[in-house]
């Protein structure tokens, strides 16, 4: 099959995963502590077959294994909290974000120095993160908040998690980098067992179900990701840009006003003309 496909499959995955989860928080589960460990220990428990079945062994360089387990522990936490505190129709674009990031780093860690065009579109892409959070009294001080603030947190944490996974795969191979990396941030996730362990007692069917499905979800969309970016980078990326699940959430709020937000008309119009143009600037500054 053609990598446009499963560039397709993961990005329609990812994007129902955001949407799901986001029903999960309001509807299902009410501690995002609880939501973090046992969503995590569901996508390692989901990935370890796989990676045993290819072939995975034990790691070989422990230094940026340990950097990419950290940053991945730490980047879920940050995600499901931001998924418990803004729309998804703000949170789905802003994670193009995490290319201003990447590229800085690039620059102060690998020599890649910036050209003009790229602190241009930088100032583009925080522009549009403005105007992605605006609210219906058109205030920019809707940027300035707490939660937005976690959000550019969770995108510098995936922008660090990418540099060391990356630099981990080409010292202990792609499968033992995912497995391994899930595993240890598992461990690091063990500190915040006190903080849902008097709610383990209230887990529900239906909370152990919404968790399945979001971890099945993230887990077959990394694969389908992977399976895209091994052909081609800049198209798979390019399509993986595209904000499903803030398209799913304005939909939503036609048919279903109740579900998870309901905004005018106008506001829907302003996050959707700024998530084209941080999809746009984000893909030419990655290049």
């Amino acid at each position: 099959m053609s990598f446009i496909f499963f560039a397709w499959v993961a990005t329609i995955l990812y994007g129902v995963e955001v949407f799901v989860g986001k029903i999960a928080t309001k509807y299902s589960i009410q501690n995002p502590w609880l939501y973090t460990f046992v969503w995590s220990l569901f996508i390692a428990l989901m990935t370890l077959p796989i990676a045993l079945i290819n072939h995975a062994g034990l790691p070989k360089e422990l230094p940026m294994l340990l950097g990419a387990s950290v940053f991945y522990a730490s980047t879920n936490i940050l995600y499901v909290l931001i998924l418990y505190l803004l729309d998804v129709s703000i949170l789905s674009p802003l994670f193009n974000i995490r290319t201003v990031f990447a590229v800085i780093l690039a620059a102060l860690f690998a020599g890649e120095i910036l050209n003009p065009f790229q602190y241009f579109l930088i100032g583009v892409l925080f522009v549009a993160g403005v105007l992605l959070t605006m609210d219906e009294r058109f205030s920019v001080k809707s940027f300035f908040r707490p939660p937005i603030f976690l959000a550019l947190l969770t995108m510098l944490s995936v922008a660090l998690m990418g540099i060391f996974i990356k630099k981990s795969i080409a010292l202990n191979g792609f499968w033992e980098t995912t497995l391994w990396t899930q595993v240890i941030a598992q461990l690091f996730l063990l500190p915040i067992i006190p903080l849902f362990k008097r709610d383990v007692k209230k887990i529900t069917t239906s909370n152990i179900s919404f968790l399945l499905v979001i971890a099945l979800l993230g887990t077959a969309g990394t694969l389908a990701a992977n399976k895209a970016t091994q052909t081609n980078v800049g198209i798979t990326s390019a399509i993986l840009s595209i904000p499903v699940s803030m398209i799913l959430a304005m939909g939503a709020s036609v048919f279903w006003p109740k579900l998870l937000e309901k905004h005018t008309a106008k506001i829907y119009t302003i996050r959707i003309i700024a998530a084209v143009i941080m999809i746009f600037a984000a893909l030419q500054l990655s290049k």
